[in-house]
């Protein structure tokens, strides 16, 4: 934690962070990853580095980091929760590309936060359900 000095008589936090060093997101999503097993999601109902169709962009591939399902076979239609990494497309526009998946929750996680996204099947009409930590993954 840095503080930062200013005219007034305060002593203000700022986190620094160095873009070319987001250690925060393997460790975040790992743990998010972690939570989603120790909930049920197991062995084939939770997929890592998942792709999947984007059949709203003439069907280009994308992948999530982690994508878990509520039955097999897994498909669209069976997707619960998707976890994505923020990396240069972030909120809104990130969660457009993911609606494909099915998955009518998305956890976004970036250096300092997880957002979890209610996923519209409007394009950009998800609502944004909740904001945590990415120090603090298993208070979700």
């Amino acid at each position: 934690m840095i503080y930062l000095a200013i005219a007034a008589p305060r002593a203000y936090p700022v986190l620094v962070v160095d873009p070319q060093n987001l250690s925060l997101f393997p460790s975040a999503i790992a743990q998010v990853v972690a939570g989603l097993r120790s909930i049920g999601y197991n062995g084939s109902l939770l997929e890592e580095d998942y792709k999947f169709p984007d059949w709203f962009s003439n069907g280009a591939e994308w992948v999530v980091a982690a994508a878990a399902f509520g039955q097999t076979p897994i498909s669209y239609d069976s997707a619960c929760i998707g976890v994505v990494q923020a990396n240069g497309l972030q909120r809104q526009s990130l969660v457009n590309k993911c609606r494909a998946l099915g998955a009518p929750i998305i956890l976004e996680v970036d250096a300092l936060e997880i957002r979890e996204w209610a996923v519209s099947r409007k394009e950009d009409g998800h609502g944004l359900v909740e904001t945590y930590r990415a120090d603090r993954v298993g208070d979700m």
